[in-house]
């Protein structure tokens, strides 16, 4: 069961490139750094957008995540891309945990119910065979029994991967499509093996779909088929229950770098060809300046003699 739910802990790229973006880990950076004295913000808010303005985050289509940063200061550029990989693994960390601890007590409380349905089912059918001083059933029967049983342990272990999906999850996950598609194959299945006791689907060697078999025999064979159910659930709830414990307690493998940050070869910073091109352009304005002046100067020098004339 828990490798089936590993899936729902791992973080898409994309949404670990939205993490980057979020204030609170962004603050974490900004403090860490000492950006608000850096930028010479005042605010938060405005050593955030600073922060962002000078930030790039990209995800490429084999989902690996470049981020870069510019800065005046190489020791800064590397402390501040230091500081997002520290904090992204930090916030998905939490994250992970925190929707470990839910299934766990989600679990602990199936676990919980499956017992006391097994201990009823127990109970009722030794007080029915007691009644009825019937025995364990022929071996076909027998094997029906486990059969089914097994199908719909699996079919109440599926539910319940459900739910707990859909607890942390959003309803729209394409992995809780895929449970929700599996469950409704095998109840499909297990409704053709109820109604036609098919042994070539199963393998199981029965043929005799259970509506045509004696009421007194069909209802011994419910209360054992619960049992055996209740039986496979609870042994595989506990065994998964025992294994996410030890898991919340081991340090989580969140993402990995693939390339440890590192100072660009190529001087990005300050953009000395846009500086250039700015300074032409104030020169040329600057020139055009000079000559509309003069030009405006001889007209009104002009303007004045004539005047006295």
């Amino acid at each position: 069961m828990l490798s089936l739910l590993a899936g729902q802990f791992a973080t898409p790229s994309q949404i670990y490139a939205d993490l980057l973006k979020n204030p609170a880990l962004q603050d974490s950076v900004i403090n860490n750094c000492n950006l608000k004295e850096f930028y010479r913000a005042r605010y938060y808010i405005d050593a955030r957008k600073k922060l962002r303005k000078n930030t790039d985050v990209e995800v490429t289509a084999t989902g690996i995540i470049n981020i870069k940063f510019l800065a005046p200061d190489k020791e800064k550029a590397l402390h501040v891309i230091k500081s997002y990989l520290y904090y992204l693994n930090k916030t998905n960390e939490n994250t992970i945990k925190s929707g470990m601890i839910t299934l766990k007590k989600f679990l602990e409380s199936e676990t919980k119910k499956v017992q006391d349905s097994l201990n009823i089912a127990q109970e009722k059918l030794e007080n029915f065979q007691r009644k009825h001083r019937t025995l364990i059933p022929e071996k076909e029967i027998a094997v029906f029994i486990t059969q089914l049983a097994e199908l719909k342990a699996q079919e109440k272990l599926l539910e319940i991967q459900l739910q707990s999906c859909k607890k942390i999850l959003e309803g729209d996950n394409k992995y809780v499509k895929i449970l929700e598609s599996k469950l409704n194959t095998l109840r499909e299945n297990i409704q053709h093996l109820l109604l036609k006791g098919d042994s070539v689907a199963y393998g199981a060697g029965y043929y005799t779909p259970v509506d045509k078999l004696p009421k007194l025999t069909r209802e011994v064979l419910d209360l054992q088929r619960n049992v055996e159910m209740y039986q496979v659930m609870y042994t595989s709830l506990k065994t998964e229950l025992e294994k996410l414990k030890i898991k919340i307690n081991q340090p989580h493998k969140s993402f990995q770098i693939i390339q440890p940050p590192t100072l660009s070869e190529k001087k990005v910073w300050p953009p000395i060809s846009k500086f250039i091109i700015l300074i032409i352009v104030w020169v040329c304005l600057g020139n055009c300046l000079v000559i509309l002046f003069e030009k405006f100067k001889k007209r009104t020098k002009h303007y004045l003699e004539s005047m006295s004339l």
